[in-house]
């Protein structure tokens, strides 16, 4: 990356690659290089030489041609990485270089899960201004994430109508067409100024617009706080067997079991697959609506109710296994004090990702799950300097800067991504019930390989066995 400092994305390099060649592999990472070595192999296992076939065709006057066949050749080397068994083998993703939001002047690359979902040269037809596109094509109605759609402005555009203001135009588009979602202040915030992935895709799909493109490339998420959770949720989807079922607790419009959906397809996957989406707002519901219709996503329940134990235990106590669950409400604490609802969960669900809204929440969380025996996988703690946050990263009117978050002080170093400017936290855990022991199977965040096959075939209870196994469940500072 040209000029400033060099850093070396923290995910672990292939131990099969460090076997193969250790001296030219640790020459390569110390000099920054990972991509070039990838070039460098694929051009061996196209041409099977080193010099990547390229001297041969000069000698024959063809460079020109011989690039052109290069470049398809090397393309189909990458779709082969993602080919329709996927799932069910354990190859080595593509390095895909990755660009973390706050230390742009660092060098990264993707997870291995996402690399591995990620389809160069793939083109989408840009859908805007009615829709964006993410990472695989899902569409979601652009003013749901993107105030870029309402002038940049969203809260001043909703500010305006609801105050009857009738003189306040769109540049781009008629009044009647601008999306309802900016309007709704406090109902249906949007994402636009907190999330970094989000605003990036908006504005470079507002600039395709602007500039009269019809396409513009597929790209993967940057590196934020919604990083982790986007690996979790593609790599439950991955190692999914005779189908997939996941859960999102204060859903919003469906964005994780969308994606989801979103990433089987990419996987040609003809797995079956389930949804349990529960959620209290009913504009948010009508919202998750809209964007699984017009994403012909079928399979799916929506409890448009407040997240309870009762809304979610029958679904769970249906299925064999729940691939994920995703929990984002306000009082995750005590909706996991429900000893029922932790007694199924340790039963039935592989994988927890838990977004927490304050520090007392989050450590009584983290290690009330620790002591029950899950894994955890991943954290990112609950910070309350927002002060901070809405200065540098979110700000109305002034220009965001990653610099002076990284100066204050305001984000925290994760183990894995490195810097991740965050206001809640997230805990990922793994249940070790289903999950293997085995280091060579077991997944970590950490880790360069691609690994789908660490679930473990156990034994599945009824619901009422569940409720009368004699186990016993203390959480810290629970009252009784």
């Amino acid at each position: 990356m040209p000029g400033g400092k060099r850093r070396l994305s923290k995910i672990e390099t292939p131990a099969t690659d460090r076997d193969a060649a250790p001296t030219q592999w640790s020459e390569l990472v110390r000099a920054g290089s990972a991509e070039k070595w990838f070039r460098t192999e694929a051009s061996k296992k196209i041409f099977g030489s080193s010099s990547g076939g390229r001297s041969s065709y000069h000698h024959r006057g063809q460079h020109t041609a011989m690039k052109t066949i290069f470049a398809v050749r090397t393309l189909l080397l990458l779709c082969s990485f993602v080919g329709s068994t996927l799932p069910r083998r354990q190859v080595e993703p593509p390095v895909v270089p990755a660009m973390n939001w706050l230390d742009q002047d660092g060098e990264y690359f993707h997870h291995p899960v996402l690399a591995a979902l990620f389809r160069l040269g793939h083109w989408h037809r840009l859908r805007a201004p009615e829709y964006t596109v993410e990472f695989g094509g899902l569409l979601v109605p652009a003013g749901f994430d993107c105030d870029v759609f309402n002038q940049n402005d969203g809260l001043r555009y909703a500010t305006l109508v609801l105050s009857g203001m009738d003189g306040f135009e769109h540049p781009l588009v008629e009044p009647g067409r601008i999306y309802p979602y900016a309007r709704w202040v406090g109902s249906f915030p949007s994402y636009f100024m907190a999330v970094p992935s989000r605003w990036i895709w908006c504005w470079q799909q507002h600039a395709a617009m602007e500039s009269a493109l019809r396409f513009f490339p597929e790209s993967l998420p940057c590196i934020d706080e919604e990083y982790p959770e986007y690996v979790a949720w593609a790599h439950s989807a991955m190692r999914a067997r005779t189908q997939f079922v996941g859960i999102e607790l204060g859903t919003r419009w469906g964005s994780w079991g969308a994606r989801a959906v979103t990433f089987l397809r990419m996987l040609n996957s003809t797995l079956h697959y389930d949804l349990l989406y529960v959620e209290s707002n009913a504009q948010h519901c009508a919202g998750l609506e809209r964007v699984h219709e017009i994403n012909g996503i079928e399979n799916y329940t929506l409890v448009c109710d407040v997240a309870r134990p009762e809304n979610i235990l029958p679904f769970i106590s249906r299925q064999s296994r729940v691939d994920i669950l995703d929990i984002h409400i306000a009082f995750e604490y005590a909706l996991l004090r429900n000893t029922g609802l932790r007694r199924m969960l340790q039963d039935r669900v592989v994988r927890l990702v838990i977004g927490t809204h304050n520090t007392q929440s989050h450590e009584r969380i983290k290690w009330g799950l620790v002591d029950e025996g899950w894994l955890l996988i991943s954290e990112v703690p609950f910070t309350s300097n927002t002060s901070c946050l809405n200065r540098y990263r979110n700000p109305v009117g002034r220009q965001k800067s990653p610099e002076e978050l990284m100066k204050n002080g305001c984000y925290h170093e994760h183990p894995v991504f490195g810097p991740i400017a965050q206001h809640d936290g997230s805990l990922i855990f793994d249940n070790p019930t289903f999950v293997s022991d085995n280091t060579d199977l077991e997944f970590r965040f950490e880790s360069a390989n691609l690994r789908v096959n660490d679930l473990i075939v156990t034994e599945v209870f009824s619901a009422t066995e569940v409720n009368d196994k004699p186990r016993q469940y203390v959480w810290k500072d629970t009252p009784s």
